[in-house]
């Protein structure tokens, strides 16, 4: 495992928060003087922030996470998003043929993710070793809130290594996973760490998702107490939680769908991105953006023509879920030559695209897909409701082929609910983690793939690289 050092990490962090004046007049500390960078309320924030920095990856690192391929990776692993073009761009992922333990599109995720585990975890040591409560420097509060913050980022990165390396938990709770570290590497050595279960994992995610010392929903670009639920969500309905999800996801009020859903995304302009559904978001600038070719933008714009939209197999194939009055086609798509594109993301020239993580559409849709699960009356009534909701914003009711008061049953609910979450959230990181977690076959059957992998096969998750098994003596291949 690459190992990122303390001096790192600060230094990063001191580069994140140069948008703060206040803190540019300070000096800049020693980055290896762990004790000066804990001495002042600026300086732990901004060790903070580079926790967030790693999570996103942006232009000071060669490779890219949430804010960038990883993301894509989730999308590219599904079959609604064609993308055949080069080993750089996710063509093996697409292809199901992440083989290799060090391929391009393989050995940077895990490297990344690793990354951000150590920051997380070195900070919440430090946080605990230098004790700026104690001292006076921050108050209880603050200090459990960015124990909180950098919490929830190490268990939003175990739970995109688990849809990545990990058989599914629906299949069997004990399939190995990924090494489970949580305390922080400050040099070199101390690197053994066996796999723990994908249960395991799920476990001490849920223990890192803690709403109580996080903010309110009106910080959308840090981990607040909703963020935190919405993850805890996904994890309790990977395990089949069902009842405990909806609990989960009951508490996430105060959001509303926005009508016009161009004012979801950016298109060039931060304000896009301040409305009443987004949950999480991670911003970026022109100062601070991903590196040359790895933005969401450079894989799914019409600009980059890399990955297209499949309308030839995909949920844009299906009769109702291609319609005209439907704004998600009308108003985020767009043609190019040969093939339709995503407009979510559009901006390749500075990559400031801000990438959302979660949003209310996807609330109400996994609580749809939790009622459904219930499977009685009155559940089935509630799942109905919440998918009703996230349509008819998107297409009018009077212009819609699909009646969902006239489903009747679990599976035909069940199906339009599958349904109308790869036609909301086709394009941000949902679709390949939704068939890992249900334990789905991944099926791609198109005029360029003819795929069909079912859970258990090698392909099904990609390989712990070889330098993990270098450095990591509790690891046997």
């Amino acid at each position: 495992m690459k190992k990122i050092f303390i001096g790192l990490m600060t230094l990063v962090s001191l580069v994140s928060m140069t948008s703060c004046k206040d803190f540019l007049e300070q000096p800049i500390p020693d980055t290896t003087n762990e004790p000066l960078v804990f001495s002042k309320a600026e300086y732990i924030e901004a060790n903070l922030m580079g926790c967030y920095h790693y999570f996103k990856s942006t232009s000071t690192m060669s490779y890219t996470f949430m804010g960038g391929k990883t993301y894509a990776a989730l999308d590219s692993r599904g079959d609604d998003v064609v993308n055949i073009n080069n080993q750089q761009t996710l063509k093996d992922t697409y292809e199901m043929n992440v083989l290799g333990s060090n391929q391009l599109e393989n050995y940077p995720t895990w490297v990344m993710a690793y990354s951000i585990i150590n920051e997380c975890n070195v900070f919440i040591d430090n946080m605990a070793s230098y004790n700026p409560v104690e001292k006076g420097i921050i108050s209880a509060e603050v200090a459990a809130q960015y124990i909180a913050e950098a919490k929830f980022l190490r268990a939003y990165t175990y739970y995109v290594l688990c849809k990545l390396y990990s058989q599914p938990y629906c299949k069997n709770p004990e399939s190995p996973a990924v090494p489970l570290r949580l305390t922080g590497l400050k040099a070199s050595g101390n690197n053994d760490c066996p796999l723990s279960s994908i249960g395991k994992i799920y476990e001490q995610i849920i223990a890192d998702c803690n709403p109580t010392a996080l903010a309110s929903q009106t910080l959308k670009t840090r981990a607040t107490a909703d963020a935190a639920r919405m993850l805890k969500m996904r994890v309790e309905m990977a395990m089949g939680k069902w009842s405990d999800a909806i609990v989960t996801g009951s508490e996430i009020t105060g959001y509303t769908l926005v009508a016009d859903m161009t004012t979801l995304y950016g298109f060039f302009e931060e304000k896009g991105y301040s409305n009443s559904e987004m949950i999480f978001i991670l911003p970026m600038t022109s100062m601070d953006s991903p590196n040359t070719q790895s933005s969401v933008a450079d894989y799914y714009s019409l600009n980059a023509q890399v990955g297209w939209l499949d309308t030839e197999a995909g949920i844009l194939s299906k009769e109702a879920y291609c319609l005209e009055a439907d704004q998600r086609i009308s108003a985020l798509t767009e043609w190019g030559e040969k093939y339709l594109y995503t407009k979510k993301f559009t901006n390749i020239g500075t990559k400031t695209d801000w990438i959302p993580q979660m949003r209310y559409a996807e609330t109400l849709l996994n609580l749809a897909e939790c009622y459904a699960n219930v499977g009685d009356r009155e559940s089935l009534d509630k799942a109905k409701a919440a998918l009703k909701t996230v349509r008819e914003r998107a297409i009018p009711a009077e212009s819609d082929i699909l009646n969902i008061d006239e489903l009747t049953g679990k599976d035909a609910i069940l199906e339009a609910v599958y349904n109308e979450r790869r036609a909301e959230l086709i394009c941000e990181g949902i679709r390949g983690a939704d068939i890992a977690r249900r334990g789905e076959n991944f099926v791609k059957k198109n005029s360029f793939v003819d795929i069909n992998i079912a859970p258990g096969d090698s392909r099904y998750v990609w390989p712990i690289p070889d330098s993990e098994y270098a450095y990591n003596n509790a690891l046997e291949k």
